[in-house]
């Protein structure tokens, strides 16, 4: 939903390009494609720092009366949008405090996470794998 989520989500897309489909899309005018054309066989992740934005609620809500999968990826805090995901993982951001007018949040957390996704997901395939021989 903003810009650090986007660069997250830029990042799980590259990282993922091994998987079998990825699909990155960002900004408020896609979300409408998705609501359109996202199905129970999907899998929709929804990275937002809190989890408040309407128009990530809006598609969250959309989604779950489509019965789409959706996982939220928010700050460790109680918000909208993990109520409304069937998943949700959470960063624990840290915000410095304010001066000269310039706030500041790390955004490291998300990329901890998104690496720690892609080492499970490898690991996952490995077990399937091993299960198939």
């Amino acid at each position: 939903s903003g810009s650090s989520q986007a660069r997250a989500a830029s990042e799980m897309k590259r990282i993922f390009l091994p998987a079998k489909e990825m699909i990155h899309l960002s900004g408020h005018d896609l979300r409408h494609a998705l609501q359109k054309i996202a199905t129970d066989r999907d899998l929709v992740i929804i990275i937002s720092l809190s989890g408040e934005s309407e128009a990530v609620v809006e598609l969250a809500k959309v989604l779950r009366t489509k019965d789409v999968p959706a996982v939220s990826i928010t700050r460790m805090k109680r918000n909208t949008l993990a109520s409304l995901c069937g998943e949700n993982l959470y960063i624990n951001s840290i915000q410095l405090p304010v001066r000269y007018h310039i706030e500041y949040e790390f955004t490291t957390p998300y990329f901890i996470l998104i690496e720690y996704l892609f080492l499970s997901y490898q690991n996952y395939l490995a077990e399937r794998e091993q299960e198939g021989m």
